[in-house]
């Protein structure tokens, strides 16, 4: 029997901000320092905690919204973030910025896939 999945931290508030703005979900050893401060303060923040899954949380208020996924700190696993990705762009987001540490920053729309076989 499939678990219901929880919303993730710092999501409570996400059904009252604009439909317009983006969400921003923070992952890293930092996040949870960046998502109490008022960085970003107009678009909900969101955190992926370092000790659990992206499919383990409910992305669907995510739907028709932009995302931006910012690695806070030390560099996450790639699968780690691929997952992530995954999971927020099955849950309908209109796609994703994906910014690593402040530097590199990637667009992922939802046609993107994974699979070596294409």
């Amino acid at each position: 029997m499939d678990r219901k999945k929880t919303m993730p931290p710092y999501s409570r508030g996400l059904n009252n901000k604009p439909a317009d703005r983006d969400v921003v979900i923070l992952l890293g050893p930092t996040a949870w320092e960046i998502a109490k401060s008022t960085w970003l303060c107009r678009s909900p923040k969101l955190v992926l905690p370092a000790d659990q899954a992206p499919n383990d949380f409910n992305w669907t208020p995510l739907q028709n919204r932009s995302v931006i996924i910012r690695e806070c700190g030390a560099n996450e696993s790639a699968d780690r973030i691929l997952n992530l990705i995954r999971e927020v762009l099955e849950a309908g987001a209109i796609y994703v910025l994906f910014v690593r540490n402040n530097l590199v920053t990637t667009m992922i729309e939802p046609d993107f896939n994974t699979d070596e076989d294409d």
